[in-house]
């Protein structure tokens, strides 16, 4: 089986040595990439559209809240010119100029005292979509292609921000935000399955760098765009400018993953090989009858999530790599409990976080030119573990603040590098056929832990302060020795069929038996 492997591995290697130039793959990298450097709009509407702005009852006119931003109604008595707690409602409210937003979707949908709650349901319905991408996107991008699935949810993502300018209906507009949710996290995801498969292995780190480094600098442009023109449906308008960008990109420029088309597609790469030879002046061409291609074609077995469960060795990397998944987001998400920056200025906030994630790419992939996927597990799940624990352990008063700072930044470095390290980790023990399926079910369980972060921050809150953070650098520090249960896979070539994974498994297994004779 491992010889079939082998036979396979280096077919698809001479037939598209001439067709896959370094040209070919910095295009496809840019182009790929680039719908993260303009994706991060709908995640920083979380934080910028939804922020606090300033507010007062127009009308009953003798309606008034006590205190600034707040919503207890009092009404004016004329005889005493005293305020008197009054059940009256609000019908009618009118914005000033907040911190963040003149107008945004808080006053546009009311948003505010008892329909307050509208805020943590979208909020829920976004990470919800989020959710939902590692599953519905995962199955398109095995099934369909990288490339198509990217320029379709790059067109859906455009259609639901233009309809948002429009919309003033609340149910309406959470169902654009459910979609958004699900386009914003597979395009990730597409853009990653993509890199990894055109780039060569020994390059295989640069995809994913580039993905995280270029999602960070978007967080800081969108942030810039925000502070600048602070009205949201400009926001908007802006977003929807900006996503045309990599759409044209992957129109006119983008190629579908080789890889993918190898296996299952193989007329349409046979046809890519032909028009490269022959844009490359070859004489020899590679000759297939189309009858028997597309006889090829119809073999091709639909990839779903079952198949990842019926071998031993896909089931088993899943499940370890759900937990780490899981472990990940928590220490992503949850190492800087209470100790930002920049409260008082989104912003600034959104600005410092973004520049400061993006060089710490670069630093990941500087380490990894000299440290396994084992090595750099282990170091950075260590060292995020550590740094959570400390920084929950230290006072938060004094000069102390500057030290919980530090262990706060220091953590977040390593929890970017597990972030980075698990996605290109596990997207390496997967085949071809099922790499967006595979990566989907680790990832998306992952992010939907992170719905467990304000039950955690809750029962901090009531027991010992910090609790939450104490068991997330726990939970990553037993998670750290999870290296030792996976194989190692840097630099070596991708799987194609889950029979190749099974019996590189079954090797490694035998390998590990005589090591220990």
């Amino acid at each position: 089986m491992f010889t079939c492997q082998q036979q396979m591995d280096e077919t698809y290697e001479k037939l598209s040595k001439n067709a896959i130039s370094s040209k070919f793959i910095a295009t496809n990298v840019l182009v790929y990439t680039s719908t993260m450097l303009f994706g991060s709009g709908p995640y920083v509407f979380n934080d910028l559209c939804l922020g606090e702005i300033s507010y007062k009852c127009e009308e009953p006119k003798n309606l008034f809240f006590k205190g600034n931003n707040t919503c207890m109604p009092y009404t004016l008595t004329n005889e005493t010119g005293t305020l008197t707690e009054s059940p009256g409602h609000c019908e009618k409210y009118s914005y000033s100029r907040g911190k963040v937003f003149k107008s945004s979707a808080i006053s546009r949908y009311q948003m505010i005292c008892e329909d307050n709650y509208k805020i943590e349901v979208d909020l829920f319905v976004f990470l919800l979509g989020g959710f939902s991408a590692f599953f519905i996107i995962s199955y398109f991008l095995d099934n369909y292609g990288r490339k198509p699935v990217t320029i379709a949810s790059l067109i859906i993502l455009i259609l639901a921000q233009f309809s948002q300018i429009f919309i003033e209906v609340y149910p309406v507009f959470v169902l654009t935000r459910y979609i958004e949710g699900i386009i914003t996290a597979g395009l990730c995801h597409s853009s990653f399955t993509a890199c990894n498969e055109i780039v060569p292995s020994k390059f295989r780190n640069i995809g994913g760098v580039l993905v995280y480094g270029l999602f960070a600098v978007s967080v800081v442009l969108s942030a810039c765009i925000s502070w600048l023109t602070r009205e949201w449906l400009t926001f908007v308008a802006i977003e929807i400018f900006t996503n045309t960008i990599p759409l044209l990109g992957m129109i006119f420029l983008a190629s579908e993953s080789p890889r993918w088309l190898y296996l299952k597609k193989k007329d349409k790469f046979y046809e890519f090989i032909n028009n490269a030879n022959t844009n490359m002046g070859k004489k020899e061409r590679i000759m297939k009858s189309s009858t028997q291609m597309s006889n090829i074609s119809k073999k091709t077995k639909r990839s779903n999530i079952v198949d990842i469960f019926r071998y031993s060795s896909t089931r088993y990397n899943t499940i370890i790599l759900v937990i780490i998944s899981i472990s990940s987001n928590l220490l992503y998400y949850g190492i800087l409990f209470g100790s930002s920056l920049f409260h008082a200025n989104v912003h600034l906030y959104l600005i410092f976080l973004g520049s400061f994630e993006a060089p710490m790419c670069l630093v990941y992939l500087l380490l990894s030119t000299f440290l396994n996927r084992k090595n750099l597990h282990f170091m950075s799940f260590i060292i995020g573990g550590v740094s959570c624990i400390l920084g929950s352990l230290l006072p938060k008063t004094g000069l102390w603040i500057f030290l919980v700072y530090f262990f706060a930044m220091f953590g977040k470095i390593a929890s970017n590098f597990t972030q980075i390290n698990t996605y290109l980790w596990g997207s390496e023990l997967f085949p071809t056929s099922h790499r967006a399926i595979g990566v989907g079910i680790f990832m998306g369980v992952g992010r939907m832990s992170i719905c467990i972060l304000p039950g955690l921050r809750m029962l901090s809150a009531y027991h010992w302060p910090p609790l939450a953070a104490f068991l997330i650098g726990a939970t990553a520090l037993a998670v750290s020795f999870s290296h030792s249960v996976l194989q190692e896979t840097k630099d070596m070539d991708l799987s194609e069929t889950l029979e190749q994974c099974e019996a590189k498994h079954q090797l490694a297994k035998i390998s590990d038996v005589q090591q220990d004779c």
